[in-house]
């Protein structure tokens, strides 16, 4: 999969998100700006359900969030990560 890279916190430095009320999971998202390929990654875990998509833009990931195509986690990260790609100038 990815490795290297700039990693960003999304989120304040003191700060970690509940998941939901009814857990103690907490959330500390990152936005992650040119990691390289990893040829041979580690094989997920079991529980894991990750999908990665390539070449989408910002639009068509608001469009992804506004649709429902992601869960709730999903599309907070996705929606802090544009607004980070913004400040750095990434996209417009």
């Amino acid at each position: 999969h990815l490795a290297g890279g700039t990693w960003y916190r999304l989120i304040e430095d003191d700060a970690a998100v509940p998941m939901d009320k009814y857990v103690q999971t907490e959330i500390v998202p990152y936005l992650v700006v040119d990691p390289h390929h990893v040829p041979n990654p580690r094989p997920i875990d079991d529980e894991e359900d990750i999908e990665i998509v390539s070449d989408v833009s910002a639009e068509e990931i608001l469009q992804m969030v506004k649709k429902g195509d992601m869960n709730l986690v999903g599309g907070w990260g996705a929606l802090l990560a544009l607004v980070k790609l913004r400040e750095l100038g990434e996209i417009e």
